[in-house]
């Protein structure tokens, strides 16, 4: 079994189940899923706690239970086997009491790492994996894994098809947390009016005249400060759904996307299906330029 911890909000938990179905798939196991951490409520400061989200779509995966995780995983090991040859970053560990070997693959950077993809069947994921260079491969199988598991209603799917007619360009907005959560704000930063601007500046000479649609954490923001020189919709909250996840089936039917720092952008995009689509994102992912962002985009998107 490949079992990846769950961590963050929907687009954090859509790109760790991407790994570990990739690897799944190409070793005939099952996806395990770990929500320990992402359902611990011990308070912390400055951290934003989160809610199980992949129930939403069709995954292929395993719930496992906190006892089972513990057993497998975080129970005492008896001793440290050895570096593995193959994968220096990894750690292979024996459970005390237990024959198997477990291989805990710990997220080392940012950027794409080659050797987790060689990591055995029996292996617990801990990291965001934030590439589609993890689950290129895959892409067919992934996107049927994230097609919703109730149907949206009938005034959804009639603005889904209003928006895939038109020259459209999803417009997302992250704010909130990023804002007023300390450590968010100070990790993360948030895109600024000038920052859309930039990005529409780009966009517009590659596909003509848009008709934009704004979705957003914080839609009356919006209405005040991004004065944009194309049709605007701005689509309010009752168009967001159970989590946002009505938001993400109106975004992933645009044809094309100026998306901010943040994950769940970045999947509506990916998951868009417009053949001619252009993607424009931020070259600043963190408020720390260090950071190595360079596998975050699939080739081809614009970065300003």
């Amino acid at each position: 079994m490949i079992i990846v911890k769950l961590q963050g909000g929907m687009g954090n938990q859509l790109f760790q189940y991407a790994l570990a179905r990739r690897l799944a798939s190409e070793r005939a196991t099952e996806v395990g899923l770990d929500l320990t951490f992402l359902l611990d409520r011990t308070p912390r400061r400055d951290f934003v706690f989160r809610d199980y989200d992949l129930d939403l779509f069709r995954v292929r995966a395993k719930v496992l239970g906190a006892q089972q995780v513990h057993n497998l995983v975080h129970a005492p090991r008896s001793r440290l086997l050895n570096r593995s040859p193959i994968i220096p970053a990894l750690n292979l560990w024996r459970r005390g009491g237990n024959s198997g070997v477990y291989l805990l693959a710990r997220e080392r950077f940012f950027s794409f790492d080659r050797r987790i993809l060689e990591s055995p069947s029996n292996t617990f994921l801990d990291g965001y994996w934030q590439s589609p260079r993890y689950f290129a491969p895959i892409t067919a199988e992934l996107k049927a894994d994230l097609a919703l598991r109730d149907p949206p209603p009938a005034r959804i799917r009639g603005m889904a098809e209003r928006i895939a007619s038109l020259n459209s360009v999803c417009l997302n907005v992250r704010r909130t947390d990023y804002v007023a959560n300390k450590a968010a704000a100070s990790f993360h930063g948030v895109c600024d009016p000038a920052y859309y601007e930039r990005a529409l500046a780009a966009l517009v000479p590659c596909i003509g005249a848009p008709e934009i649609f704004v979705t957003s954490d914080d839609v009356p923001w919006c209405r005040e400060n991004l004065h944009l020189p194309y049709p605007t919709h701005f689509l309010d909250h009752d168009w967001a759904g159970p989590r946002f996840s009505h938001y993400l089936e109106l975004m992933r039917a645009c044809r094309h996307f100026v998306i901010p720092n943040s994950t769940f952008s970045c999947w509506a995009a990916w998951l868009g299906e417009f053949p001619g689509k252009v993607v424009v994102g931020p070259v600043r992912w963190f408020s720390d330029p260090s950071i190595e962002t360079r596998d975050l985009f699939p080739p081809g998107w614009i970065r300003v």
